[in-house]
């Protein structure tokens, strides 16, 4: 039982409003931060979210923002691709 309702928790809550935090966790305020995170608090102490099911908000949207940037980085044909600085080539001379 514990476990279909953490499947629910995932599949109508959590993934549902992620798609949107994580384009917007770098114009949140500290508070509405703090509101989230206490959304799952209070999902775990109702025992619909256990803290070894799903990470916290803030390491979910730190793990899309490195998968979006190694995205733009790595792939040429990303369109966000050309927003991004050229890259330096530092030639190390060891020999003087």
């Amino acid at each position: 039982m514990t476990c279909s309702i953490n499947f629910l928790l995932v599949l109508c809550v959590y993934m549902n409003f992620l798609h949107l935090l994580m384009f917007l966790w770098g114009f949140a305020n500290a508070s509405e931060k703090n509101r989230l995170e206490a959304f799952l608090r209070r999902a775990g102490k109702s025992s619909y979210y256990t803290d070894d099911c799903l990470p916290t908000v803030a390491a979910l949207c730190e793990q899309a923002d490195e998968q979006l940037f190694r995205s733009i980085k790595y792939k040429p044909t990303h369109p966000l691709r050309p927003l991004l600085p050229p890259e330096r080539s530092t030639p190390y001379c060891t020999r003087l």
